[in-house]
């Protein structure tokens, strides 16, 4: 499970003496981010974070009014997640 780890950060993800780049896991998808290491990343790409409202509609799929992909109903909800 997750523990602390002393220096980790998206470059050194298991800590000091870690490095994706070194370590060739350059192409990996970055861990330990902060919303600001990802707004610096978005700012330098020339693009945005979405909004709240964007993320939501992405959450659910596309699917909108509805609490839960398969609906409103909360029927038999701790088997499907």
């Amino acid at each position: 499970w997750w523990l602390p780890t002393p220096g980790a950060y998206w470059r050194t993800p298991e800590g000091l003496g870690s490095d994706v780049f070194a370590d060739g896991r350059d192409e990996h998808p970055a861990t330990h981010l902060s919303w600001r290491d990802v707004r610096e990343f978005c700012r330098w790409a020339g693009k945005r974070l979405p909004t709240e409202i964007e993320w939501e509609y992405a959450a659910r799929g596309g699917l909108e009014k509805r609490f839960f992909p398969w609906g409103n109903s909360e029927k038999n909800l701790h088997t499907r997640l």
